[in-house]
């Protein structure tokens, strides 16, 4: 028994020993919790040392995204003498520091500089103790970090609350900042009508939208003429979604805009009366036909032939419904588009015909089918 409480004795003074060493020395974190950081800034805390004697130290930093729990990026700092008490300790102080980047959110970003991308994530730091080619562990401390860009992405146009007079506006938008942060930047834009009684936000938190789309690479994307234009004498919201990898990293304030009491034109001006004139532009005309289309062509391509296509614009997507080949002559060209072969297309419907050259060129006009019912 006596050997028993003996032995006992020994593992607990042996156990305390190991924590009182482990208890030598610890850390007191200074990361910024948010907001746009530098790689630098991670590097800013405070050592205290309980140990007599001085001690070679090293830090270890691993950053781990709170998405997935992996790590994102390793940094390791040079040796350190590390003498009794405080020692406040930064980025200067433990440089050189090497970065081992196993993310391809940094997309192979080195500069010690550089700013962290956006996301949130968990900032580890680990003190060793340097003795030859032997380390020990000293202490570990975590830190929450949550990384934003200084100002989200912010709309330039159309003006907040402004009136349009084209029902096919152009929306252009200023990038989040820094634009270095991030490494995979996209955007999503959303756009809705204001109903009756609605602020700007519940449009677009309740309303379905009348356009959106994602992963636009640009800052500036044309409402797709492709599409049936807006109404007129109607107020829509819109906003900008900024994505990096796909994960949200900032949205733009909603605007609010208005279209004018205008109607789309009927008829373009043709040097012949009856036939209408193709446009390349988002201002497309839109035609009534009885079964024919008649159309004008300026074949400046001089291309024998051309092939079309005829899409209904009454769906949330453009359903293509007849396609073929138009024979050209140089010059001006008249054509005749004998609607009824086509069975798919509906009275009700809008329709968008393409006709599309050798130039990558592609000439519009839209059009509503009446033909003329058999008495």
């Amino acid at each position: 028994m006596k050997l028993y409480y003996y032995l006992l004795s020994t593992i607990i003074l042996f156990v305390g020993q190991c924590l009182s060493s482990k208890a030598q020395v610890t850390i007191s974190l200074q990361v910024p919790p948010s907001g746009a950081i530098q790689k630098a800034q991670l590097w800013n805390f405070m050592l205290v040392s309980s140990n007599p004697a001085p001690l070679t130290v090293a830090v270890k930093l691993s950053l781990i995204s709170t998405t997935d729990n992996l790590p994102v990026l390793t940094g390791y700092s040079k040796n350190l003498l590390l003498t009794p008490g405080a020692k406040q300790v930064g980025f200067q102080s433990l440089s050189p520091i090497y970065y081992s980047l196993v993310s391809p959110l940094f997309n192979g970003n080195t500069d010690p500089n550089g700013y962290l991308p956006v996301g949130n994530f968990m900032a580890c730091y680990t003190v060793f103790k340097v003795d030859g080619d032997l380390s020990n562990e000293l202490v570990t401390e975590c830190s929450g970090v949550g990384v934003t860009p200084l100002s989200p992405p912010f709309l330039s146009y159309p003006p907040d609350n402004d009136t349009l007079n084209s029902l096919y506006p152009q929306f252009t938008w200023i990038p989040p900042a820094p634009i270095n942060m991030f490494t995979n930047l996209s955007y999503d834009l959303l756009l809705a009508e204001v109903q009756l009684g609605q602020t700007p936000t519940d449009a677009l938190e309740q309303n379905l939208p009348v356009y959106s789309t994602t992963n636009v690479r640009v800052t500036t994307l044309p409402y797709p003429s492709s599409r049936t234009g807006l109404i007129p004498n109607k107020k829509y919201v819109w906003k900008i979604v900024a994505r990096n990898n796909g994960q949200i990293a900032g949205q733009s304030e909603v605007w609010s805009f208005h279209t004018k009491g205008i109607l789309p034109p009927i008829a373009v001006q043709a040097s012949n009366p009856g036939f209408i004139k193709l446009a390349k532009n988002d201002e497309v005309a839109q035609s009534i036909c009885n079964g024919v289309l008649k159309i004008e062509y300026l074949n400046e391509a001089n291309d024998e032939q051309a092939y079309f296509s005829i899409s209904s614009l009454s769906k949330s997507f453009m359903d293509t419904v007849a396609t073929g080949n138009l024979e050209l002559k140089n010059g001006q060209n008249f054509i005749d588009i004998d609607l009824t072969k086509y069975n798919k297309l509906n009275y009700s419907d809008t329709y968008l015909f393409q006709l599309f050259n050798t130039r990558n060129e592609q000439w519009k006009i839209k059009f509503l089918n009446r033909p003329k019912l058999n008495e």
